[in-house]
């Protein structure tokens, strides 16, 4: 199958539309032809290869047709196919008008073994007509712009006047018609005129008589229905035996073959300039000229759904307001389609006829409509719908004006000729017939004087000539017309003969004026001869004007093409400036003779660089700041190489990062050198204020450390010896009143020395003096310990301590886990008050958690991570100071790190006292089974 896709002006972006709903992979073949000038190179191809889903070619001279593959048209040329393979033919002026799409379609309907749909899309001129029909003729399927849609609707229109259109579709749907022709079965070639006769036959049965209808348009709407109805398989009689079988009892499928041979093609105000004569000068005069006394009759013959019938009511009833307020108006429109003049009865359609219809006539003329836009009340009163078949019913008398426009196209020559006629007799003398662009009238060659005059040649409108007269009919020489009673017989002859002769000579007469008078033969014969140069010189000034609207169609075609590429690239221009500006990045490009392509503002810090210097040798600008080692990074860069990035100083202290580069076009092909600096003094700075700071907090903390060390060395000494002199003391004084005060001396002792420990802890860990000794090791032992430890402690607070028995084994260092419990542990007797504080293990996995309860007074939940902090500490300050120096949970939190044990603490201080709160250390142990099933039977609780 191949999809000929033709158009001009405007189908550009009709084609991007069209593409945009086609699979990669169907088995098609498509080729495209625009009008182009063909003096310059084509940008078509690569105008669409960017979104089109399959791939794109320049068409050349013996290429082969092959699917799934968009074939373009290239300037100077025309296209044919010839035997699955494209012949190009230059295009030139000598040949007349340029006209690429009738050209290809004509080529693609002599090749029998292609299946062909024709597209045509936006354009102007008429170009694809002639096509259209061959391809029609050929058996393809033509399908066409919607003309509401395209940008320049000429080619679209004309196309549809033709008559050989088999669809009318917006771009965004002719991909799935295109698929949908391809899936079905071709019908077999059915030659002759008979199997159309069963299927006519059935149609006038029904009440639809289709015999004055072209066998052409019959033959291809009815093999369309046969397709539709799934008969497109066997022998041509049979598909039709078969389809004529079924219309005798199904009267769904005799409807809808009825209704696909009624062409129902209209619109509002369908060709603008049809209806811009109507209003500029026809209907002004023919409601001027009219006689008050009677309303203006109008005939709209073949309205379909009525559009074209409500724009002739609006344009009259607008003219009779301006000029004579007076007249009535009386519009009959008639349509063989009942559906059709329902829907125009109803007068309801969409709010897309907006496109057609102003503004301001929507508000005189419509009324808002959940459904779009309805006729209102003063067009509804004047315009009267009814079925009516032209070529059998009555006509009506007395009209004013006949509008039928692109009926008589589908008709064959005599029932063209009888419309004609009955138009004629419709017509008062002087009536208007309106016809469509591929419609005329056509006088009897026999015709004593013409029926119709052309009174606008572009909108086709003709006037009813009151001078003409139907030829009298004869009577047969045969039988006198009366009788003659008393004559004799033979007398009687001779009077019969005479008349029949003179009846004859008067006859002959009648036919053949000219051959009575020499002289009006010689006007006559003058007249003909003159008649016939002014048509030869008619028809050379339209073939220059079809060429002249070629070539202008190539040049809006090309000025469309030329002003997107020049959009596109104003465009990319736009951003890079933008992204060089924005970024205050300094930014040479070189080319690869070292000359300056193009610079950034931000690099007049740099070079004095002048607007003025682009194309100048690099070598000529000194530069600002000393760079040695410029030259040697751009000569490596040519050379294949890429150079590191140097920092670079100037003199006012600001600092640069400069890196060379090459410049790569788009075939990654180097074709110059890019020269960035980028300023770094800020980063700079920075890394030299974080240095300072980093030295300075090093030596405070050096200060620090070596300060600890020597105070915990001086303080320890007399603290031991105020602990000995307690200790005498205690062991000296008998008197009871004595015994608090050593009791209170010694836990400021042992406070004190918690004091020391801790700030040594501190100070170790901080100096990353703590040396880790990882083992496994029970963990009931160290449980016991711990609360041995703390048990006087415990005692002299009146609290309970003790532990849970456990089995298990962990894997940490002893000495600082034990440190960590012990932590833990003294921090929460120091805040329980009554109760207890218990010491247990429970089992995660391979995992241990070591767990600490108290009754104590909890925590908020606001303090949790703060008391971990160093020097955090819950209650009054004066009583927490003579606990110590806040810093057991900030040792227990960081020992925990260096080992990987997780810490954790819950509390629970709104349950009221007794409650207290609970901390967890997890340590990785390898239990065995007996100890998990200890564990079960002997958990820990608060």
């Amino acid at each position: 199958m191949v999809v000929a896709i033709g158009g001009s002006a405007g189908a550009l972006d009709a084609v991007r539309g069209l593409i945009a709903g086609l699979p990669a992979r169907s088995g098609i073949a498509y080729i495209l032809v625009q009008h182009l000038d063909p003096d310059h190179p084509s940008l078509l191809a690569e105008l669409l290869v960017e979104k089109t889903p399959f791939p794109v070619v320049e068409a050349t001279d013996g290429m082969a047709l092959m699917p799934d593959r968009l074939h373009v048209i290239p300037s100077g040329a025309r296209i044919a196919v010839t035997d699955g393979v494209l012949q190009l033919t230059p295009a030139t002026q000598n040949q007349g008008p340029r006209l690429p799409v009738d050209f290809l379609l004509q080529s693609l309907s002599t090749q029998a073994d292609l299946r062909v749909i024709a597209i045509l899309l936006s354009g102007n001129g008429s170009d694809g007509n002639v096509g259209v029909r061959a391809i029609h003729d050929a058996g393809g399927y033509v399908i066409v712009q919607d003309p509401a849609e395209a940008s320049h609707n000429s080619m679209p229109a004309a196309a549809i006047a033709t008559g050989c259109v088999d669809a009318v579709l917006p771009v965004a749907a002719m991909g799935a018609a295109i698929i949908d022709r391809r899936n079905r079965v071709p019908l077999p070639a059915m030659t002759g005129d008979d199997w159309i006769s069963p299927v006519l036959a059935r149609l006038k049965q029904s009440g639809h008589d289709f015999h004055g209808y072209k066998q052409g348009t019959m033959q291809r709407r009815i093999e369309r229905r046969i397709r539709m109805a799934g008969r497109g398989t066997g022998s041509g009689t049979d598909a039709v035996t078969a389809y004529v079988e079924r219309l005798g009892h199904d009267e769904a499928e005799l409807q809808a073959l009825a209704n696909d041979l009624l062409i129902n093609v209209t619109g509002f105000f369908r060709d603008p300039e049809v209806f811009s004569t109507l209003s500029g000068s026809i209907l002004p005069d023919l409601v001027r000229r009219h006689d008050e006394t009677r309303p203006i009759r109008l005939w709209c013959a073949g309205c379909s759904t009525g559009e074209e019938a409500w724009s002739l009511a609006m344009l009259i009833l607008e003219e009779i307001a301006r000029s004579r307020p007076t007249l009535k108006l009386q519009l009959f429109a008639t349509d063989l389609d009942p559906d059709a003049v329902a829907t125009a009865r109803h007068g309801v359609y969409p709010a897309s006829i907006d496109k057609d219809v102003t503004t301001e006539r929507l508000q005189r003329f419509f009324m808002a409509d959940d459904h779009g836009w309805r006729v209102g009340p003063a067009l509804q009163s004047c315009v009267v719908f009814a079925v009516h078949d032209l070529l059998t019913d009555p006509p009506f008398s007395r009209i004013d004006m006949i509008s039928c426009r692109n009926l008589l196209i589908y008709l064959q020559p005599a029932a063209q000729a009888r419309a004609i006629s009955l138009f004629h007799f419709a017509l008062r003398p002087g009536g208007l017939l309106l016809l469509g662009k591929a419609e005329t009238v056509a006088e009897p060659a026999d015709s004593p004087a013409p029926a119709f005059t052309l009174i606008s040649r572009q909108a086709h409108i003709y006037r009813r000539n009151a001078s003409h007269r139907p030829l009298p009919a004869l009577p047969s020489p045969q039988t006198p017309p009366w009788p003659l009673p008393g004559l004799p017989s033979t007398r009687l002859k001779a009077l019969e003969a005479e008349l029949a002769s003179i009846r004859a000579e008067l006859a002959n007469a009648d036919r053949h004026p000219s051959d009575n008078d020499p002289e009006q033969q010689a006007i006559h014969a003058d007249t003909l001869s003159r008649n016939q140069e002014y048509q030869s010189t008619n028809e050379e000034l339209i073939t220059s004007q079809e060429e002249l609207q070629s070539l202008n169609e190539e040049l809006v075609a090309l000025n469309g093409q030329l002003q997107e590429t020049i959009d596109r690239q104003r465009t990319m221009a736009d951003d890079l400036n933008n992204i060089l500006n924005s970024t205050n990045v300094a930014t040479i490009f070189l080319d690869l003779d070292m000359q300056i392509r193009f610079f950034t503002p931000a690099t007049r810090v740099l070079f004095n660089m002048l607007p003025g210097d682009i194309g100048r040798p690099f070598t000529d600008l000194a530069p600002l700041t000393p760079d040695p080692k410029l030259a040697a990074d751009i000569a490596a860069v040519r050379d294949g190489r890429q150079p590191p990035d140097r920092e670079i100083t100037a003199t006012d202290g600001i600092c640069f990062s400069r890196r060379t580069m090459p410049y790569r076009a788009h075939d990654n092909h180097a074709e110059g050198v890019i020269i960035t600096y980028t300023d770094v003094s800020e980063r700079k700075r920075a890394e030299q204020v974080m240095l300072e700071a980093r030295e300075t907090a090093e030596a405070a903390n050096l200060a620090k450390s070596r300060f600890l060390a020597a105070a915990s060395h001086d303080l320890r000494q007399p603290l031991q010896s105020l602990v000995l002199l307690q200790e005498l003391l205690a062991r000296k004084v008998t008197d009871p009143e004595c015994r608090p005060l050593l009791a209170r001396l010694e836990l400021t002792l042992e406070s004190m020395a918690a004091m020391l420990d801790g700030l040594l802890d501190i100070n170790r860990i901080e100096a990353d003096a703590v040396e880790i000794a990882p083992g496994s090791f029970a963990l009931e032992g160290l449980l016991s310990e711990t609360v041995a430890g703390l048990s006087e402690q415990a005692l002299a607070g009146k609290l309970k301590l003790r532990h849970v028995a456990t089995d298990c084994h962990v894997v940490s260092d002893r000495r600082l886990l034990a440190g960590m419990l012990r932590n833990l542990v003294a921090n929460a007797l120091k805040y329980t008050v009554k109760g207890g504080v218990l010491l247990g293990a429970r089992r995660r996995g391979n995992m241990v958690r070591i767990e600490v309860w108290d009754t104590g007074i909890g925590i908020p939940a606001d303090k949790l991570e703060t008391i971990f902090q160093p020097y955090q500490q819950l209650g009054p300050t004066l009583i927490d100071r003579s606990r110590g120096l806040g810093l057991g949970l900030s040792i227990v939190r960081s020992l925990g790190e260096m080992l990987g044990h997780g810490i954790d603490v819950r509390s629970w201080p709104q349950e009221g006292p007794g409650h207290g709160s609970g901390s967890a250390c997890l340590a990785g142990t390898s239990c065995d089974r007996s100890a998990a099933d200890h564990q079960r039977a002997h958990p820990c609780h608060r």
